[in-house]
């Protein structure tokens, strides 16, 4: 019997949906087994929430050219993710690069990710894929 695309697709989602079910149920019973009888904080929401940690957020300001005493605002997020916003906020009076280094997953030392161009006077944001890496650093170098 041949199978097609929508059929294999409804096999795989049924699967997942077993095998997460099966795992809740695990790690469910493994909380109600280590929790005594007169603890009534262990709770199984609290075994099976995930341990995601507490994500910061990194700060840098680079000096402008002009006008004197103005700076280049740029902050991001310092958890691994699988994707991570760059909030900027340009007080110069002239474009400005912002170069971002990952690091995780392997390399061996952080590396170049994306770098972007924002117009003077401006202020926004870019989101952007790390893939699992961690924003480690910001530049701002003249060019990309």
């Amino acid at each position: 019997m041949s199978i097609n695309g929508r059929m294999f697709m409804r096999m795989l989602t049924g699967i997942a949906a077993g095998v997460i079910t099966a795992a809740m149920l695990t790690v469910g019973s493994a909380g109600a087994a280590a929790a005594t009888p007169g603890d009534a904080a262990v709770t199984d929401e609290a075994v099976v929430t995930p341990d995601v940690g507490t994500k910061d957020v990194e700060r840098k300001k680079f000096d402008c050219k002009t006008p004197k005493g103005k700076k280049l605002s740029v902050s991001w997020g310092t958890g691994t993710n699988i994707s991570t916003t760059i909030y900027f906020n340009n007080h110069c009076n002239q474009k400005r690069t912002i170069q971002t280094w990952v690091d995780g997953a392997g390399l061996p030392e952080p590396v170049k990710s994306k770098c972007l161009t924002v117009n003077p006077k401006t202020k926004g944001d870019k989101k952007f894929s790390t893939f699992g890496r961690t924003v480690v650093k910001v530049t701002s170098p003249k060019k990309c």
